[in-house]
């Protein structure tokens, strides 16, 4: 049997392994010379409940975690009972005839692996039952024994080699096994090349990356589902980069360590979800006001207050764009792919520093987790900004406008401890030498100074044009309908947009990285270009259906999915189809 992609599920209760045996296959199928594209999920506890991971493999890169199922591996009768209606027509499901047995209509696509009398006969213990798993899909799809064999000694070793031993045995047990009893895949030959660099990244690994590459030495967070791995992969990587990472005791004092850290002259950040973004509302405050640089990654997670901590949602736009007492605007950006995060990161870097404003990078829970191929970053072609310093003239007489007026909103901030001179920053309205004061002219001089930053900004990325990458645009000759998202959307939407060609229906397709301020002149020349423009987004409300239509003469038709998991490109080409 021979196919372009395959879409595998394994799906079992949250201990049993499932998550590490799709991350060793994934590790398996890079190494064999296979592009990958991930899709997690579990529940929020400790242990227990329904876990699964889905692997889409191929050997051309893939954007999005595929649609239904070629492979179906259940763990128990829990797993089946969820998915069996994703899989495919000519899908096939695996499963462990202990716990259960498919019905009747399954009789001739099923197939029975005994995860644990297999792990068993081959190792001498059960233990080894999620090891089954990757040795009998490994086999099936060619990824060979040698392989995944040194990748569980490299995963393995530190806990003895009788461990990886034993490990290697229960791989060894699939491996004959899948041979006699299931049918191989032939996925065609490799277009990675060997002397090609990849990488394997999540989405919250590239962020965290791109935050280093940009300068960031100092980074705080309270730990929060799903951006805690941020903070723990940068306090593994930041301090060999001559870096400070503080887990503080909550997201409050978490943002209050990097405004003084960036006060001093640090580059700072700190990863968040919703619930701890709402925590630092203030804090941004404080930033606006003081015009104190600082990055915030949000990484979304489905539903209000605790919500579904392991789900994903576009639930915090709104929050992002106007949660704020008083008028304090933010720049907001939004990645589009795990290799955006790291681009994304330092773009948000850059603005925070040269604007002296709050970026807010809006990632979520599907982009933080999923893992894909990556070609290795070019660093050399990486620009950075700084702040802009005071210079002799604008602290001559002992006198330093640390707010002084400027045609860009933009003014010389000062490091601490500089002989020359000193300043106060204060959330206190205050003039241009940082004196407080409440007159009607004050506050009106002042606040305008501080969103004339955000047009010049905004100014700064037009004139930078599409190679700034600010945002994505296409528009095929005779496209009458045009999409316009944000975000994670931009994979399964750009798969969806290759089965409308394939009917002979050209879309266009706008993805604004940079949210806040909006690209506008593209969004009116994209507007103007088609009849309808649709905006899918995952969450309720539509909040970029909200903020075009408050913003420009449309009215988008919307495609909201807000179930905790993400749109699959034939879902959104089906919508798409229906609506336009």
């Amino acid at each position: 049997m021979s196919k372009q992609d395959i879409v595998i599920r394994i799906g079992g209760e949250g201990g049993e392994g499932v998550i590490s045996a799709g991350e060793i296959l994934s590790r398996a199928a890079a190494r064999s010379q296979f592009h990958f594209f991930t899709f997690r999920t579990y529940p929020a506890e400790i242990k227990g409940g329904l876990a699964m991971f889905q692997l889409r493999i191929s050997r051309r890169q893939v954007l999005s975690h595929g649609s239904a199922l070629d492979v179906l591996m259940c763990f128990n009768q829990e797993a089946f009972d969820n998915y069996w209606k994703e899989l495919k027509p000519d899908g096939i499901v695996l499963y462990d005839p202990k716990y259960f047995t498919p019905p009747k209509a399954f009789k001739n696509k099923s197939i029975p692996l005994e995860l644990e009398q297999i792990s068993l006969d081959s190792s001498g213990t059960t233990r080894g039952k999620n090891i089954v798993a990757v040795g009998a899909i490994g086999e099936m799809i060619g990824i060979p024994y040698d392989t995944s064999a040194k990748l569980v000694e490299e995963i393995f070793l530190r806990k003895g080699e009788k461990v990886v031993l034993s490990n290697q045995k229960a791989l060894k047990g699939a491996c004959e096994y899948s041979k006699k009893a299931i049918q191989k895949i032939d996925l065609g030959e490799p277009e990675m090349s060997q002397d090609e660099h990849w990488l394997i990244l999540s989405g919250n690994e590239a962020l965290a990356l791109g935050a280093i590459s940009a300068g960031c030495r100092f980074c705080t967070g309270y730990p929060i589902t799903p951006a805690s791995s941020v903070l723990e992969f940068m306090a593994r990587e930041l301090p060999g980069f001559g870096g400070t990472v503080i887990q503080c005791e909550d997201e409050i004092s978490a943002i209050g360590a990097c405004l003084g850290a960036s006060f001093a002259g640090a580059k700072a950040m700190t990863p968040t979800s919703g619930p701890g973004l709402a925590l630092m509302t203030e804090m941004l405050n404080l930033a606006f006001m003081s015009e104190t640089p600082i990055v915030v990654v949000d990484v979304q997670r489905s539903g209000p207050s605790t919500g579904m901590p392991t789900k994903t949602e576009q639930g915090d736009l709104r929050y992002a764009l106007y949660g704020s007492p008083g008028e304090c605007p933010r720049v907001v950006i939004a990645p589009a792919s795990v290799r955006d995060c790291f681009f994304e990161m330092i773009r948000a870097f850059n603005i925070a520093e040269k604007y002296q404003v709050a970026v807010l990078v809006l990632s979520d829970q599907t982009l933080a987790n999923r893992t894909t191929t990556v070609k290795r970053f070019d660093l050399n072609k990486i620009h950075i900004d700084n702040r802009i310093q005071p210079s002799d003239e604008d602290l001559k007489n002992d006198i330093y406008a640390r707010y002084k007026l400027t045609d860009t909103g933009v003014s010389p901030m000062l490091i601490p401890g500089d002989p020359r001179g000193a300043f106060i920053a204060t959330g206190l309205e205050h003039d241009e030498y940082c004196t407080p004061g409440y007159t009607p002219e004050l506050h009106s001089t002042m606040t305008l100074k501080r969103f004339k930053k955000l047009d010049t900004l905004a100014a700064d990325l037009e004139n930078g044009g599409s190679q700034n990458g600010h945002y994505f645009m296409d528009i095929p000759k005779g496209a009458k309908i045009g999409i316009i998202a944000w975000g994670a959307t931009f994979g399964p939407i750009r798969e969806a947009l290759e089965m409308a060609k394939e009917t002979g229906v050209e879309i266009a397709h706008l993805h604004p990285k940079v949210l806040w301020p909006l690209p506008d002149k593209q969004i009116k020349e994209f507007i103007s270009s088609v009849d309808k423009v649709i905006i899918p987004e995952e969450n309720y409300l539509g909040h970029l259906s909200e903020v075009i239509k408050a913003n420009y003469d449309v009215k988008p038709i919307q495609i909201n999915k807000f179930e905790g998991i993400p749109f699959t490109p034939e879902e959104l080409f089906q919508n798409i189809m229906e609506v336009g």
